[in-house]
């Protein structure tokens, strides 16, 4: 859906991406990404609960780059927080790199 979306007059401001997910590889979707001009300039927030190390060599491997990355809650209403956390930091130009 994303990549039929990149070919139309959509907008999107932010993509928040859970790497470890169940169907495709996190790091192939943003791997696939770059090969839509339009995608390759999506701000991209990565969602895990995969350690930050992880994460970075996973970046490092198909050499893409994102705007921040979050460690996924371990319970639903921690969502909230992380919610706000991500729009405050996207909004108010603040980056964060893990949390």
């Amino acid at each position: 859906m994303l990549f039929e979306a990149a070919g139309s007059s959509r907008a999107l401001d932010l993509l928040l991406l859970d790497i470890n997910l169940p169907k495709y590889d996190g790091y192939e979707v943003l791997a696939r990404m770059r090969e839509h001009e339009w995608l390759r300039t999506l701000p991209v927030i990565v969602l895990s609960t995969s350690p930050v190390h992880v994460i970075e060599e996973g970046l490092h491997r198909v050499n893409a780059h994102v705007a921040a990355y979050y460690s996924k809650p371990p319970y639903l209403d921690g969502y909230p927080q992380l919610g706000r956390q991500i729009l405050d930091s996207f909004f108010n130009g603040s980056s964060a790199k893990a949390s």
